[in-house]
């Protein structure tokens, strides 16, 4: 068991999906990269009598909320932008007793995958879900030796509930393996490692949320409305997406990934989804002009981040140096979950 100096760190990464959305829900891949911007974790167990969490937020909580456990769950906290936390921690700490019977002390500090109050759309719930499920297996004292799709598969599970959809869970996948990697579910788990061709790659912020939820829903309105023409779509952006997770040449990449932003736009445009809303739509009309630049969004789109890929390092640097948008600051973070006992 652990004493009260102990103190538990840990950290998961955030990921950009650099091409496979929308299609990665029907099993086609995806290829997504793990990103240095991580949810930390920091928890410790208390000298205090009590059964209950001190709950800490940097960038969300002034002060520390404390809750106390009532039948295996902790209360819904006072902060609402917290809910979701707790609701997560319910369910990974669900009927443990070693945890519940004692006080302790934990902060979530997501403030890397945010820019001020709007989120960059780097996947910060499913970090968060990782980097929790990694400090309490230290709680517990045990070692988290299953297996990366037995895991993955019950953590997917708690994140989808957590958010009330039932995504594809690239984003958990992501968090727990780090690198790039690609991606792709259906009667298992398929994940494995990749590399990128020596591209030029720059991540643009819109300036703009953007609302997963209301989107997927949305497609699955029009799923239900015209079903031969989703069907259509759909193969098209899979199609392209897994041509382009077999490519290691940097022309035919990025020739291969303006094909897999073409058949998203059709998406975008027959669906009605304003997946290139908030300025994307304009960054990809230019980039369209140029053979060796291609621009998407990335994830959901219609807000949050999009990425800028060319194999020609001067229309690549032109093309930055024009627009009025946010270059953020992003690299490919090799290190998937970790974790650190002081």
């Amino acid at each position: 068991m652990l004493d009260t100096d102990t103190v538990i760190h840990t950290s998961a990464p955030g990921k950009v999906i650099l091409c496979g959305e929308y299609s990665v829900l029907e099993s086609w891949p995806a290829l997504v990269l793990a990103v240095n911007r991580r949810v930390h974790v920091r928890l410790q167990k208390l000298a205090d009598m009590g059964a209950y969490m001190d709950l800490s937020a940097p960038g969300l909580l002034d002060v520390s909320e404390r809750l106390v456990w009532i039948d295996n769950q902790l209360p819904p906290p006072r902060n609402s932008c917290l809910a979701m936390a707790v609701w997560m921690i319910n369910e990974l700490m669900f009927k443990e007793t070693v945890i519940q019977s004692q006080a302790w002390s934990l902060s979530i500090d997501s403030r890397e995958l945010f820019d001020g109050e709007d989120k960059l759309g780097l996947g910060s719930s499913a970090a968060l879900t990782v980097a929790l499920d990694e400090a309490i297996a230290v709680c517990r004292s045990i070692s988290l030796d299953e297996t990366l799709e037995v895991r993955w598969r019950r953590l997917h599970e708690v994140h989808s509930k957590a958010q009330g959809k039932q995504g594809s869970g690239v984003d958990i996948a992501a968090s727990l393996m780090g690198g790039v990697c690609v991606f792709k579910s259906g009667n298992g788990l398929n994940l494995q490692a990749a590399s990128l061709p020596d591209l030029n790659v720059a991540f643009i912020w819109s300036g703009a949320s953007a609302a997963t939820p209301q989107y997927l829903q949305s497609l699955s309105s029009w799923r239900q409305q015209s079903p031969d023409q989703y069907q259509s779509m759909i193969k098209s952006l899979g199609q392209a997406s897994d041509r382009l997770c077999q490519q290691v040449e940097v022309n035919a990449f990025v020739k291969t990934l303006k094909v897999f932003s073409e058949a998203l736009h059709r998406l975008a445009q027959h669906s009605q989804l304003p997946i290139f809303a908030h300025g994307h739509e304009m960054l990809y009309s230019r980039a369209q002009t140029e053979p060796e630049l291609v621009y998407k969004p990335c994830g959901a789109g219609g807000g949050d981040l999009g990425i800028l890929v060319s194999s020609c390092p001067q229309a690549f640097g032109s093309f930055i140096s024009t627009i009025e948008q946010r270059v953020v600051d992003l690299a490919i973070e090799p290190r998937g979950a970790v974790c650190q006992i002081k």
